[in-house]
């Protein structure tokens, strides 16, 4: 199962946070008499809590394997119904699979559902499950399961928690998730953790900065891609948006501090069985020193003659809505029927959150180590963004163009 593979940035030696020291082993049956078993894992965890491409320790590896599966035969004779009983059985396997015995895998997912199943509101059984997941190269799933643990973390969260999705997140090509978890973990230590201390600046200059007076094409700021819908990101501009892959969509350069989006979902037929095209126009505008709000948006309003307030959504705070109606255009088509959704936004903490997804490191076809560098990413532009989303429909089908324009805007588009 395992993907042979190294990030360029991981050969620094990095040690992953053991997370058997959040098995309550005296909650185990018969745990007295399988104690130096336990004590055995503790004093060589941190030779096994990782895959070693090149073993170089004293200890042999035969030696490990040995010891582990005596501890894995002692501790399955314990009580089964016993959540602590399976966690530490499913590490005893994923430490065997570090070691190269790859049937344990499997084994190891089999005893983290169960604990899961055993103890559904129990944070560490997702947890030891996603760490299993990502030190096995099987990014989407181990971010999966960090997600759903980190729902039931306790008051007191553990920093270990976090310092192992710092892990996760780096190898799943999402650096603001794992900026973010550098961060948490000073805030519940007080000092930055190993991780941080060892790839946190590699990791943060991931995060290429940008210039809100620059000019980028588009090909510089976006990023594309398709599986049932057509995706769209620009993480400077703070949005991302999905579509049917029919729609057209025009992605224009970055300059004046200005973004321009054309989205022309398929036309509409009138009840005349006209086919008549509509479009939904996204500007946004990176503010400017002592810029306000209202300098973007009354140019984009004022040449409406009939204008109106219109409670068209309330997904962000501050929103203005507008309805237009303009006779003296689409006159054959009944006359323009527009609407613009205005709104401003900070610029967030921690940048990217939003639009990051996992991605798999490549598979190796020979078998053999595959070394990859992880790409860079853009950060935020600096400051308030300023957005509008605009329909740009006629009357013969604003209600149909309406609809649609609705949901793109509250189903199918964030924005940081």
């Amino acid at each position: 199962m395992r993907k042979k593979f190294l990030l360029i940035f991981s050969i620094v030696a990095y040690s992953v946070s053991g997370n058997i020291n959040y098995i309550k082993i005296d909650s185990i049956p018969e745990s007295e008499r399988n104690f130096d078993k336990y004590i055995f894992i503790k004093d060589n965890e941190r030779l096994i809590n990782h895959w070693t491409p090149d073993w170089t320790y004293a200890v042999k590896k035969e030696t490990l394997i040995k010891e582990l599966k005596g501890c894995f035969d002692a501790y399955s004779k314990c009580n089964r119904q016993n959540v602590e009983v399976d966690l530490l059985l499913g590490d005893i396997c994923h430490y065997l699979y570090n070691l190269n015995e790859t049937k344990y895998y499997e084994i190891a997912v089999n005893y983290y559902k169960k604990a899961i199943d055993l103890s559904p509101n129990d944070y560490r059984p997702l947890w030891f499950l996603a760490n299993h997941f990502a030190l096995s190269n099987v990014p989407e799933k181990a971010i999966d399961y960090f997600y759903k643990s980190q729902k039931l973390l306790p008051s007191n969260e553990p920093s270990d928690f976090w310092e192992e999705f710092c892990f996760a997140s780096s190898t799943a090509n999402m650096p603001s998730h794992c900026v973010y978890a550098m961060d948490k973990v000073r805030k519940l230590t007080g000092e930055p953790g190993n991780f941080e201390l060892q790839l946190g600046q590699i990791t943060r200059n991931r995060i290429q900065p940008v210039k809100n007076d620059s000019t980028y094409t588009k090909k510089d700021i976006w990023s594309y891609f398709s599986d049932t819908l057509s995706t769209f990101i620009c993480r400077p501009l703070g949005i991302k948006f999905s579509i049917a892959s029919d729609w057209n969509v025009g992605l224009y350069d970055y300059k004046n501090n200005r973004g321009f989006i054309t989205i022309e979902p398929p036309g509409i037929k009138n009840k005349k069985g006209r086919t008549i095209t509509y479009t939904i126009a996204i500007i946004i505008k990176v503010s400017q020193p002592n810029e306000k709000f209202e300098d973007f948006i009354d140019p984009l309003i004022s040449k409406y003659p009939e204008k109106t307030d219109a409670k068209i959504a309330t997904k962000y705070t501050g929103q203005l809505s507008f309805d237009f109606l303009d006779k003296e255009v689409y006159k054959e088509i009944g006359g323009a029927h527009m609407n613009l959704i205005g709104f401003e936004r900070n610029e967030p903490e921690f940048a990217g959150l939003l639009f990051e997804q996992p991605l798999s490191t490549p598979q190796s076809k020979s078998g053999k180590i595959q070394y990859y560098r992880a790409a860079n990413v853009l950060d935020r532009f600096k400051g308030k963004i300023y957005y509008a989303f605009m329909l740009d429909a006629c009357e013969d089908i604003y209600d149909e163009a309406f609809k649609v324009f609705k949901d793109v805007f509250e189903k199918q588009i964030v924005i940081e």
